[in-house]
C-alpha cells in the first residue's frame, strides 16, 4: 500500500560512522549497514525509480521498460545512490553515495541542494500531502526550502554519542502529516517531529546502546498509524494511540526465521511485509509467512504495489512477487552505458593521475600528454590570496613545501595577484629551486565552463633548452622555454590533472579522452588526434577513453584502454592548505565529449558515429560489407577497446568486403579513411 506518506526502508549510515561495540551488528566479519541500501526503491505510479549499481532505472511497470534517467535529473549516469522517492508531480528525491555530497531533489525543471552547508549521504526523504519534501543527512533532517529552518535543519540527541555515528534511516508522514523518524543510534531508535515545539523530536524508546538494541532501518505506517519496523529483537510495531510498543520475536512465531529483516511496507489489504537477505516475510494479523526463491540473496529493497511486492537485489535483479509467485527482471541492459551516449570521468575536485616511474622516462625525454575538459564551474574567485584553478601539474607531493606544490611544471587558470583574473591558462616550470619560467601566450582562449576544449601539453628539448607548448582546439597558445640541466626529474612525480594545490581552488570538471605520447606531437599530429588516438603510432603510451571494458586493478588503478599504463583518481590532502598527500579513490562516471562537426553525434574512435550518406558498413554473416561513391582507400578495424582487429586496403574501391574473425562478438569499430562507423555484432 504505498501511499505518498508512507515510504520504505533505509539502511546505511555514513562512511564516517565508527564501530558499535554490540556484537549483533557484525555479519560476516563486516558492519551491516555500511554496504548495503535498503532505500532504493520508489513509485510514481506508473514507473519505478530503482537506484542501481550504476545509475537511476526508471521501470514501466505496464510495458516492462528500463532505461538510465539518471541524466534526465541532474544525475551522475554511472553512480551508485542511498536513497531515491518520487511522487506522482514529478518530484525525484535522491542521495549520491559521496562523502560531501548534498541531498538533491529534481522538480522537473530545477536541481535543488537541501542542507545548505551540511554535506554528507542521506539515507531517506519523505513527501507530505502537501507535496514538501523534507531530507535527511546523517542525523539531521531538514524542513522544505520555505521553511525558516531549512538551512539549519533538525538534530537528533543520537548525534552527542560518542561510540556511533547517528544515521536518520527512514521517514514516513502518518494520515495527520506529522513526520516519524527511524534512527540508527546509541539512545533513540524512533521518533516524530514536534511542529509546535523548540524541542523539534519527540521520542517513544530509549536505546542504552548494548541493552535491547533496536537500531531500525525501516518504517511503515498502517491504515491506523501505527509503525510498523523490525529491530534486533524482532518484528515491532508501536501502537500510536496507546503510545505502547508490542515486539513478536522468533521464539514466538518461528517462520520469522533466523534473520536480520531490513525493508519493509504495507500492501492494500493491510498486510505487513518484510525482507530480509534471502526471504520475504508476511504479517496477516493473524501469523507470519515466509516466502523465497532461487537467487533471492543480498535483498535490502522492497516496496509494496497494490498486491504486488517488488524487491530489489544486490546484483540488480528485480523480482516481482504475485500470486505466491515470483518472476526476476535481469535491468543490466538497462543500466550497461547507452553506446550512443560518451562517457567521461568527473573530476569532482580531485585529480586524475599518470604515475611517471612506469614510464621511464627521465629529463630530457620528449612527451605529450592530451585531453578534453568540460569544467562545472569555475570557483577560482572565491579563492583567498592568490586565487585561481589548478589545471595541470607534475609533482612530488610527498616532498613537501614547496615542491609538494610545484615540483616539476604546473598550471592554472586565472591568477589574481597578476590582474590575470579571468580563465586564462598559466604555465610555469621551475628552474632549479630558485624560481620559474612564465608561459608566453601567443593565442588567445575563451575557456568557459560547461564546454568541451581540448589540450595537448607538448614537452620537448630545443638545443639545451627545454620547451613546452600547449595545444587548445588544435592551435598553439602558449609556449614555455627554460634552461634543460636546472630541470630536475623526480621518479616519484605524478602527472596530475585537477586536485588541490596551494592557494588555488580545485577544479570541478569533466575529463575525457586522455592521450600520453613518448614523443613531442607536431601541430597535424595532435588536430588528427583530437577524436581518435594515433593508434598505430607505437609513441602511443596509453589513452583512457572510459568507454568499454576499463579495467581496475585490486589498488584501484585504471589500466590503459591499450596497454599496461595505469592511472588512478586521487583525493589530494592538506595540512594548512599545503598538499600532504593522495588517497586512490573510485572513479565517477559522466557525459563525455560530443562531436563538434556533428553537433550531438558522440565523439572519439568507439563514438565518432558517420552520418554521411556516401558511406555505408554492415554485417552480414561474418562479413563486413563497405560502400562509399567517393572511392575507399583504407579501412581498420578496431575491437571496442581500440585494438587493431584487421586493416586493408581497397585501394579506391566504391565497396569492399572484410571477412571478421570468427570468435568476434559485441562492439566493432570501423574507420573508413577518415570516418569511423560504429557496429554491433550480435
Amino acid at each position: 500500500m504505498k501511499r505518498f506518506y508512507i515510504f520504505l526502508a533505509l539502511l546505511i549510515v555514513s562512511s564516517f560512522s565508527l564501530e558499535v561495540v554490540a556484537y549483533t551488528d557484525v555479519v560476516n566479519g563486516k558492519l551491516w549497514y555500511q554496504e548495503y541500501y535498503s532505500n532504493r526503491i520508489s513509485d510514481d505510479g506508473k514507473n519505478l525509480w530503482l537506484t542501481t549499481s550504476q545509475g537511476i532505472i526508471k521501470y514501466n511497470k505496464s510495458t516492462g521498460e528500463a532505461c538510465n534517467v539518471a541524466a534526465e535529473v541532474g544525475a551522475t549516469p554511472e553512480s551508485t545512490y542511498t536513497a531515491i522517492e518520487v511522487n506522482s508531480d514529478g518530484i525525484v528525491c535522491y542521495s549520491e553515495d559521496k562523502k560531501y555530497e548534498k541531498s538533491k531533489v529534481w522538480d522537473g525543471e530545477t536541481l535543488i541542494d537541501y542542507g545548505s552547508f551540511y554535506t554528507g549521504k542521506a539515507y531517506s526523504f519523505a513527501i507530505n500531502s502537501k507535496g514538501d519534501v523534507w531530507a535527511s543527512i546523517l542525523g539531521l533532517y531538514f524542513p522544505p526550502l520555505d521553511s525558516a529552518s531549512h538551512n539549519t535543519g533538525y538534530s537528533t540527541l543520537n548525534m552527542s554519542s560518542s561510540s556511533v555515528q547517528t544515521a536518520i534511516t527512514d521517514m514516513a508522514f502518518d494520515s495527520n502529516d506529522r513526520l516519524w523518524i527511524a534512527m540508527y543510534g546509541d539512545y533513540y531508535y524512533l521518533g516524530y517531529h514536534n511542529n509546535s515545539s523548540t524541542n523539534s523530536t519527540v521520542y517513544v524508546g530509549e536505546n542504552p546502546i548494548g541493552v535491547g538494541s533496536k537500531m531500525i532501518t525501516s518504517i511503515a505506517i498502517d491504515a491506523n498509524d501505527n509503525i510498523w519496523y523490525a529491530s534486533e529483537e524482532g518484528i515491532n510495531c508501536y501502537y500510536q494511540g496507546k503510545g505502547e510498543e508490542v515486539c513478536m520475536t522468533k521464539e514466538q512465531y518461528p517462520a520469522m526465521l533466523e534473520n536480520r529483516y531490513y525493508g519493509n511496507d504495507i500492501d492494500d489489504e493491510g498486510n505487513i511485509w518484510f525482507t530480509s537477505e534471502n526471504n520475504l516475510l508476511k504479517w496477516d494479523g493473524t501469523q507470519f509467512t515466509t516466502y523465497t526463491c532461487a537467487g533471492y540473496e543480498e535483498a535490502r529493497s522492497m516496496l509494496c504495489d497494490g498486491n504486488v511486492v517488488w524487491v530489489l537485489l544486490k546484483n540488480d535483479t528485480l523480482l516481482k512477487f504475485e500470486n505466491n509467485e515470483f518472476d526476476a527482471i535481469d535491468l543490466t541492459e538497462a543500466i550497461t552505458t547507452d553506446s550512443t551516449i560518451p562517457r567521461a570521468i568527473e573530476l569532482d575536485k580531485n585529480a586524475f593521475g599518470i604515475p611517471v616511474n612506469q614510464l621511464g622516462f627521465d629529463t630530457s625525454s620528449a612527451f605529450t600528454l592530451s585531453f578534453w575538459v568540460n569544467p562545472k564551474l569555475f570557483n577560482h574567485t572565491i579563492v583567498v590570496d592568490k586565487g585561481g584553478t589548478n589545471f595541470l601539474t607534475i609533482r612530488d607531493i610527498s616532498q613537501g613545501w614547496p615542491q609538494s606544490e610545484y615540483g616539476y611544471m604546473w598550471s592554472q587558470i586565472g591568477n589574481t595577484s597578476e590582474q590575470n583574473f579571468g580563465n586564462r591558462i598559466i604555465i610555469d616550470t621551475r628552474i632549479g629551486l630558485s624560481g620559474g619560467a612564465t608561459s608566453i601566450e601567443l593565442s588567445p582562449i575563451e575557456f568557459n565552463a560547461s564546454e568541451w576544449k581540448h589540450f595537448s601539453f607538448v614537452f620537448d628539448v630545443e638545443n639545451n633548452y627545454r620547451k613546452i607548448l600547449l595545444y587548445v582546439d588544435g592551435t598553439l597558445s602558449y609556449e614555455v622555454k627554460y634552461i634543460n640541466d636546472q630541470t630536475p626529474w623526480n621518479e616519484n612525480n605524478i602527472i596530475m590533472i585537477g586536485g588541490a594545490r596551494y592557494h588555488l581552488a580545485s577544479m570541478e570538471a569533466y575529463l575525457d579522452k586522455v592521450q600520453l605520447y613518448r614523443k613531442a606531437l607536431t601541430q597535424d599530429e595532435i588536430k588528427e588526434s583530437m577524436n581518435t588516438p594515433l593508434l598505430t603510432d607505437t609513441s602511443l603510451l596509453g589513452y583512457w577513453d572510459f568507454e568499454f571494458g576499463n579495467t581496475i586493478d585490486d589498488e584501484g588503478y585504471m589500466l590503459s584502454d591499450n596497454g599496461s599504463i595505469k592511472a588512478a583518481m586521487y583525493e589530494i590532502s592538506s595540512l594548512g592548505g599545503v598538499s600532504s598527500g593522495i588517497e586512490i579513490i573510485p572513479f565517477v562516471y559522466g557525459e563525455g565529449v560530443m562531436d563538434i562537426e556533428f553537433g550531438n553525434t558522440p565523439q572519439g574512435v568507439e563514438q565518432n558515429i558517420s552520418d554521411k550518406e556516401q558511406t555505408k558498413a554492415f554485417v552480414s554473416n561474418g562479413i563486413l560489407n563497405i560502400e562509399k561513391t567517393e572511392g575507399i582507400n583504407s579501412v581498420v578495424v578496431y575491437d571496442a577497446i581500440g585494438r587493431v582487429i584487421i586493416s586493408s586496403n581497397p585501394n579506391g574501391a566504391t565497396s569492399t568486403q572484410v571477412a571478421l574473425p570468427l570468435n568476434i562478438g559485441g562492439v566493432i569499430i570501423v574507420k573508413v579513411d577518415s570516418e569511423v562507423i560504429k557496429q554491433v555484432l550480435r
